[in-house]
């Protein structure tokens, strides 16, 4: 397998088993407290601020410890963060200044692209709600806090397979991703789930049941975390069981035929 391969389906292994483990947490949490979620939000027409930050707190808190238990460094020595994939050509030799300096200034210039690539999500996610049916005014901060969390759900695994500056615009060429290599295919799985799920909720809502739970966001909400948690779990035992049973890897023609097109995480440049 390809380092960065490799590398890659370690740090999404990491990533999925803790997503599961917050999220049985999370499963502890709701259900304590499924009434007094939905009475807030009938009331105060947002989420309580305790579950918002705990929901979008987790996805950051969740990519830290895969940068803490797996600090791989790619290239010549160059650091690596979870979200960088370090091009070796253009590295510096290890130990000069000039490597230490630019390592810190791509860091830096990383942390920044991450941010407003962030922002950036969060206002698509939120566009494309509204044009979908979500209430424009009337529960703006409803539907921001859901873009917000679903921006983390949908665009954080992401950044284990692509660059994090480059997060758009490998989401707007969606359709040239090179499903060839596992790493792309598991995005391109992981990030349709959480969009279908996320829309499978939307049908509960106008329904005429009467049931205090189809306020919007809530079906949807619960919908996108369901499906997340079912991804995130099918996705780890996948990846135990093709550890142990070797008649469930990839045959060695794909991986030949992969490597012939390129080892890169990177699809066309535009």
């Amino acid at each position: 397998m390809d380092p960065l391969e490799h590398v890659t389906q370690r740090r999404e292994f990491i990533y999925s088993v803790t997503s599961v483990l917050f999220s049985l947490v999370t499963f502890a949490l709701l259900q304590s407290g499924l009434t007094g979620l939905i009475s807030h939000i009938t009331a105060f027409q947002e989420l309580p601020l305790s579950t918002f930050v705990w929901l979008v707190g987790a996805e950051w808190l969740k990519v830290g410890l895969v940068h803490l238990l797996s600090p791989a460094t790619v290239g010549h020595g160059s650091g690596r963060t979870p979200f960088l994939h370090v091009n070796s050509k253009s590295a510096a030799p290890p130990g000069s200044r000039k490597s230490s300096t630019v390592t810190s200034f791509s860091k830096v210039l990383e942390f920044g692209g991450i941010c407003w690539q962030t922002i950036l999500c969060c206002g698509v996610c939120h566009i494309f709600m509204v044009l979908f049916g979500a209430p424009l005014l009337s529960k703006f901060v409803l539907t921001a806090q859901f873009s917000i969390i679903l921006t983390g759900w949908m665009f954080v695994p992401l950044t284990f397979t692509f660059p994090a500056k480059d997060i758009l615009k490998q989401v707007i060429y969606f359709s040239t991703w090179n499903t060839k290599l596992t790493s792309v295919l598991r995005a391109k799985l992981r990030f349709i789930s959480t969009i279908g799920g996320a829309m499978a909720g939307v049908v509960l809502i106008p329904l005429d049941w009467d049931r205090p739970w189809q306020v919007w966001p809530v079906p949807t909400l619960f919908s996108a975390f369901l499906t997340v948690f079912a991804v995130n779990t099918a996705f780890s035992l996948y990846t135990l069981l093709n550890q142990f049973y070797p008649w469930m890897k990839p045959s060695t023609s794909r991986v030949s035929s992969s490597s012939a097109g390129g080892n890169n995480y990177k699809t066309k440049n535009y």
